[in-house]
C-alpha cells in the first residue's frame, strides 16, 4: 500500500490515498454487517471477522495519519 503511495506521481499520491481510504472503509463495513449478520452462533468465526476488522482499522488509522 505504502509502496504504491511512495512510487506514484506526486499529483496522485493524495488520490491514491484517498481512493485506498475509501476502499478500506467499504470493505470494514461489509466486514462488520457480516460479522453482525453471523450473530453470536460461533466464536471462531466471530473471532475471524474480529481480526479482518482490527487489521482493516488499523491500515485506515496509517493511511489517514500518514
Amino acid at each position: 500500500m505504502n509502496t504504491l503511495i511512495r512510487h506514484g506521481h506526486r499529483a496522485d499520491r493524495a488520490k491514491i490515498r484517498d481512493d485506498m481510504t475509501r476502499k478500506l472503509f467499504r470493505e470494514t463495513c461489509r466486514l462488520i454487517r457480516m460479522r453482525h449478520a453471523h450473530g453470536t452462533r460461533d466464536a471462531a468465526i466471530l473471532n475471524h471477522y474480529d481480526t479482518l476488522i482490527e487489521e482493516r482499522c488499523q491500515l485506515l488509522e496509517r493511511l489517514t495519519h500518514a
